[in-house]
């Protein structure tokens, strides 16, 4: 499956602490440092920044310092428009996974079309269509068995940053300051700011065809990792010449990068995992999160093969 080879005898797996410890453990000198924009911040200019936000199963464990102005710009221009992608929105309503407001989740699809209309075809509790002609919900006898059109627009810049977002926090949170000087973090941050992400040196792939071709590995083992266990989950994995990192979204595979570098002084040496919600976050060696999908595999084979049999 393209998991790697994973030594595991030096890692060690540090309890996981209030978030107020988390992310003092990973501060420079200057304990207000900002990785996203490589400043210091003072408290009153700073926040709090989910690496991945509650509404897309985020934790408030998996925390780092941040420029609370850049907090605000990427929470809409990145995080927000990936937590309202159409597709994402199915698994947040799956998994009922709220963000600050609380608000419960709910798919709208707004580019459709009805009888020759426009509409938007919103995928709560009920279906509900509503007609931009009349400014009014249309009711079920109209549209039921009836059909209609939709067109979704598939975000991959929005996915490539959001990806390289999380690899930025998560990989400061997992290694601290030693990851300042293994990977070029200033690519990472013009990543954010980017127009056309095809242009960076950065290895990516979003699960897309425009990117899909420039990833050097068989990335098929990681997605299924990302996808199997239905919850938010960060992958981080040291090769020789840089760091892997894998981001999935309340089960849904969103992206990988892969940062060159050298990895020599990254601690710990193998892959590790982290997995939010739903659920509490758990912190795990990569081997163990493969273990756990191969006794998944080990159960389902009985069942499929009996399945067939019949």
């Amino acid at each position: 499956m393209g998991f790697g080879t994973y030594n595991n005898s030096n890692l060690q797996i540090a309890a996981i602490a209030p978030m107020y410890e988390i992310v003092q453990e990973h501060r420079p000198e200057s304990s207000m440092y900002c990785v996203y924009t490589n400043t210091d911040v003072s408290e009153e200019k700073g926040n709090h920044d989910h690496v991945f936000p509650l509404a897309l199963g985020g934790d408030n464990k998996f925390c780092v310092w941040s420029d609370k102005q850049f907090n605000h710009d990427i929470g809409s221009k990145i995080d927000g428009a990936l937590a309202n992608d159409p597709l994402i929105m199915l698994a947040r309503r799956h998994a009922d996974a709220r963000g600050h407001s609380n608000t419960p989740p709910v798919p709208v699809w707004k580019h459709s079309e009805f009888q020759g209309r426009p509409v938007q075809v919103s995928w709560g509790d009920e279906v509900g269509v509503w007609d931009a002609k009349s400014n009014k919900y249309l009711p079920p006898e109209d549209f039921l068995q009836k059909q209609m059109q939709s067109t979704l627009r598939y975000d991959y810049c929005v996915r490539s940053k959001f990806t390289g977002k999380v690899a930025l926090g998560g990989g400061f949170f997992l290694f601290g300051n030693t990851l300042l000087t293994t990977v070029d973090c200033e690519e990472l941050r013009r990543l954010l700011k980017a127009e056309d992400v095809t242009k960076f040196q950065t290895t990516l792939i979003a699960d897309d065809p425009v990117l899909k071709g420039r990833w050097p590995n068989d990335i098929t083992g990681f997605r299924i990792l990302c996808e199997f266990m239905q919850r938010t989950t960060f992958i981080a994995l040291p090769y020789a010449t840089g760091v892997a990192f894998h981001v999935g979204v309340l089960g849904m595979y969103v992206g990988s990068i892969f940062c060159p570098g050298d990895v020599s002084k990254l601690k710990p040496e193998d892959g590790e995992a982290i997995i939010l919600g739903p659920g509490p976050m758990e912190r795990l060696p990569l081997r163990k999160l493969g273990e756990q999908f191969s006794a998944f595999v080990d159960r389902v084979k009985p069942a499929k093969a009996a399945e067939t049999k019949d």
